[in-house]
C-alpha cells in the first residue's frame, strides 16, 4: 500500500516523478490491450462541462484572428477544437469553482472564458497573442 511501481519510462535513476495521472482513453494514445483503467474513471468525480458557447463578441474577435492562427484555417474548425477542451475542462472541481473566470491560451489566441454554476462555459473575449517561435523567428 502506498508504493507507485513504474515501468517504461524514459527517466535517469533517481528523476522525481511528478503530477502522475491515470490513463484516459479518449485522452492517451497508447493502445488498450496494454493499459488496465481505473475503475473510478468511469464515474470521473469532476464532470464535463454541460455545453460551450461563443458570445458574439468573441466569435467577432475569434473570426477576425483566424488568420493568425497557425494550426487551424477557420473558424469553424477553431471552434470545434476550443470546444472541445473548454467542455473537457481539466481543471480541479476546486478550480473550477474558485476561479469561474479563466484564460485559456489556444493556438495563438488567448481566450477568455468563464464557467457558469449550471456547467455552461461562456467564451467572451479573444486576443491575438502570438508566441515566439525557437530561435527568434516569427
Amino acid at each position: 500500500e502506498g508504493v507507485l511501481h513504474l515501468s517504461g519510462l524514459d527517466l535517469i535513476h533517481g528523476t522525481p516523478v511528478l503530477d502522475v495521472k491515470p490513463y484516459i482513453p479518449a485522452a492517451d494514445s497508447v493502445p488498450t490491450d496494454h493499459v488496465r483503467q481505473a475503475e473510478w474513471l468511469s464515474d470521473p468525480v469532476v464532470k464535463p462541462n454541460s455545453d460551450c458557447i461563443c458570445l458574439p463578441e468573441a466569435r467577432s474577435q475569434l473570426e477576425y484572428f483566424v488568420r493568425d492562427l497557425e494550426f487551424y484555417d477557420s473558424y469553424e474548425e477553431a471552434w470545434g477544437a476550443i470546444r472541445e477542451v473548454l467542455l473537457n475542462d481539466v481543471r480541479s472541481l476546486h478550480m473550477r469553482e474558485t476561479a469561474a473566470d479563466a484564460t485559456l491560451h489556444f493556438d495563438n489566441v488567448l481566450l477568455s472564458f468563464r464557467c457558469r454554476q449550471d456547467a455552461l462555459v461562456e467564451v467572451t473575449a479573444a486576443e491575438l497573442c502570438k508566441v515566439p517561435k525557437p530561435g527568434g523567428g516569427e
